[in-house]
C-alpha cells in the first residue's frame, strides 16, 4: 500500500495528524486501562467498562491486527480562549464544538473507503 497516497487522504479530509504504528498496547497502558476501570473513572459511559476487552486485545475485533494508523486533528477554536475566561471551571477546548467522535467519524468515512478497496 502506498503510505504517502493515505497520508494525503488524511490530509485532505482535514487531519493534521497521521502516522502507522505497530499494534501492540504496552503493559503498562494496560494496567492503566484496568485501574481507571476499577476506580469507576469512566463517568456515565458504562460502555467503556463493558467493552474493555476491546481496548486490552486488538484480536478481540475478531482478526489479526498487524499496525494501525493513527489520526488526530487539532483542536483550536477561536471562541475558547475568551469563553474559557468567563467560567469558575475548567472545561477541554474539544468539549465546546460538535462531538468529535462525529465529525472524526465523518473525516475518516473515505479513508475507511479507500482501505476496503485495496
Amino acid at each position: 500500500m502506498e503510505i504517502n497516497t493515505l497520508k494525503e487522504l488524511a490530509r485532505s479530509r482535514g487531519f493534521q495528524l497521521f502516522g502507522i504504528a505497530p499494534a501492540v498496547i504496552p503493559e503498562k497502558d494496560k494496567e492503566n486501562i484496568n485501574l481507571w476501570i476499577e476506580e469507576k473513572r469512566y463517568g456515565s459511559m458504562s460502555w467503556f467498562e463493558k467493552n474493555k476487552h476491546l481496548r486490552l486485545n486488538f484480536e478481540s475485533l475478531g482478526f489479526e491486527v498487524a499496525s494501525v494508523i493513527v489520526l488526530g486533528i487539532l483542536y483550536r477554536d477561536v471562541q475558547y480562549s475568551r469563553i474559557k475566561q468567563t467560567l469558575d471551571f475548567k472545561i477541554s477546548s474539544y468539549a465546546l464544538g460538535k462531538d468529535y467522535h462525529t465529525i472524526i467519524k465523518q473525516k475518516s468515512l473515505p479513508i475507511l473507503q479507500f482501505l476496503r478497496e485495496r
